[in-house]
């Protein structure tokens, strides 16, 4: 945690949002984040919210992205992926918990969360034959 916080990052721990948006000065390059919790409203660059052992992505606003392309597998509690964690919404990952193919173990999450990372910062695609 020393770590974190020697890099200006904040760990806010047991805290559920009510909102996440983009400010209007967001770009794909330089992105900005407004996220309340209804007793406190942050801006960030980047949020990374990590909810909890089984798929609980219900209340946390997903449904919202059904619309767009977003598609929720058994039961409404998991987010369908590709294999990169992709939801088919433009910039949204899901790995862990919440995305199919972790079988709620900590390594898989670890996994999908090292190929949406690469995805998102690089052309490079991870696939079961290694990077392409």
């Amino acid at each position: 945690r020393k770590a974190l916080h020697d890099n200006d990052i904040e760990v806010i721990m047991g805290t559920p949002f009510k909102s996440v948006v983009a400010e209007p000065r967001s770009t794909k390059e330089r992105p900005a984040l407004r996220v309340d919790t209804g007793e406190r409203t942050f801006g960030c660059d980047c949020l990374l919210s990590a909810c909890g052992r089984i798929g609980n992505s219900q209340n946390i606003g997903v449904e919202c992205l059904v619309p767009k392309g977003l598609k929720l597998a058994a039961r409404g509690k998991l987010i369908e992926v590709d294999e990169n964690g992709y939801t088919g919404v433009a910039n949204v990952f899901a790995v862990g918990d919440v995305a199919t193919g972790s079988m709620g173990l900590a390594t898989m999450g670890q996994n999908q969360a090292a190929r949406a990372v690469r995805k998102l910062f690089s052309d490079a695609r991870i696939s079961k034959a290694g990077a392409v």
